[in-house]
């Protein structure tokens, strides 16, 4: 009976560290999310150079800001949702493939959304550029140079 008991406390501690560890990373995965939620909500100041310097933050921080960055795009607040496409638009760019295709994949989980200026604005980014006109041969008046 008394091993039973003893066996018992050891496959229940045996599970439970398992659950103490996921909860120990989820505490740090929301303490290390702080900053970004801070400057999420920054983006949609009044102050201009706040706004500016949140955006150039939120660039540096790279894949950490995405999933922050694509639920803003789907926010009520313009000036947020402009910025934040705009800084996923610019991971397109970048020579980080994996930051490119994590970019990527937020924009077209955004363009997703029939309606709203986030969704349009994921679609334009995600769109190919048009081809720009090819300029005009110029015909001069005959005896003109």
């Amino acid at each position: 009976m008394r091993m039973k008991s003893q066996l018992a406390i050891a496959l229940s501690l045996f599970l439970l560290l398992p659950a103490s560890l996921l909860l120990a990373q989820e505490k740090s995965a929301n303490a290390d999310e702080a900053p970004v939620v801070a400057l999420i909500k920054q983006l949609a100041s009044v102050n201009f150079a706040e706004r500016q310097a949140a955006s150039q933050q939120l660039t540096k921080l790279g894949e950490q800001a995405i999933p922050r960055l694509t639920a803003a795009a789907l926010g009520d607040n313009r000036e947020a949702v402009t910025r934040s496409v705009d800084i996923l638009k610019g991971h397109l760019k970048s020579a980080n493939e994996k930051l490119q295709a994590a970019a990527r994949a937020a924009l077209e989980k955004i363009s997703a959304i029939e309606n709203g200026v986030g969704p349009r604005l994921a679609r334009e980014a995600l769109a190919p550029p048009k081809p720009r006109p090819q300029p005009v041969p110029r015909q001069g008046i005959p005896g003109f140079p």
